[in-house]
């Protein structure tokens, strides 16, 4: 709100001179702004060669894409156990020696679970067929 001492016009003359030099500085700017190659090599645009209306979907995409690369090789990382074992996770020898002891009893456990389950499986004299 202009002060009332002030006339209309003067308020009017000053925010037409603002309007004007905001203008020129956006022309400036727009003038001076960097090409796409120089744009693509600073990495702020993306170099691809899809249309601009599938960009958005192609990054997409490729996000998924890596999310998957990485979920699938979280998955195959080892477990603290396996560390220990071999070596590459530190604990004392104390924990050591319970922990592969204890994965070894686990295991030889399986085996025998797996070889009762077959042997289970071979006493109901299922018919095998043969090709």
């Amino acid at each position: 709100m202009p002060p009332l001492k002030s006339p209309a016009a003067f308020h009017e003359q000053i925010r037409s001179l603002e309007r004007a030099r905001t203008e020129n500085f956006l022309k400036h700017k727009i003038r001076s702004r960097p090409e796409r190659s120089e744009l693509v090599r600073m990495h702020i645009l993306k170099e691809t060669g899809a249309e601009p209306s599938l960009q958005a979907t192609q990054m997409k995409l490729k996000r998924a894409r890596l999310a998957d690369d990485l979920n699938e090789k979280l998955a195959q990382r080892p477990g603290p156990m396996e560390l220990v074992e071999k070596n590459i996770l530190p604990v004392e020898p104390s924990v050591k020696e319970a922990i592969i002891g204890k994965s070894w009893k686990s295991e030889r456990n399986l085996v025998s679970l797996d070889n009762n389950k077959y042997n289970w499986m071979d006493s109901l004299n299922l018919p095998t067929s043969q090709n």
